[in-house]
């Protein structure tokens, strides 16, 4: 088991996406993509490992507030750990759970993500 330990804010990618000009979709604002780069970075600093493939995950959000929307903010971090190549890939296949998620409301914002392999004797196949 490994667990990361990442400093700053998650933004929840769902909440911040807004239109194109061309109107063929939406795209995050600049702030959005410099946090979820830094926590890309943060995560390979700390993970050098193969790709999990079918773990078990625990992530508890240390919020400094409790306005943010706790599944978005699971979704940003889940993406993140597949481009850092902590994840094969988050698609039904290769993520079949357990996933636990938290919030814990605090002065800083902190997220301490555990990641291991499945604890209840399934098989991913």
């Amino acid at each position: 088991m490994i667990q990361l330990r990442l400093i700053g804010h998650v933004p929840g990618k769902k909440n911040r996406l807004m239109p194109r000009r061309d109107g063929q979709g939406y795209f995050n604002p600049r702030g959005t993509k410099k946090e979820i780069d830094a926590l890309v970075w943060q995560i390979k600093a700390q993970y050098k490992g193969i790709p999990y493939v079918c773990p078990a995950i625990k992530a508890v959000f240390y919020v400094s507030s409790i306005r943010g929307d706790l599944d978005n903010k699971y979704t940003t971090i889940q993406d993140c750990l597949v481009t850092a190549g902590v994840l094969v890939n988050d698609n039904i296949k290769n993520l079949r759970g357990p996933i636990r998620i938290e919030a814990v409301p605090s002065d800083t914002d902190l997220t301490v993500i555990s990641i291991g392999n499945q604890d209840y004797g399934e098989s991913c196949d």
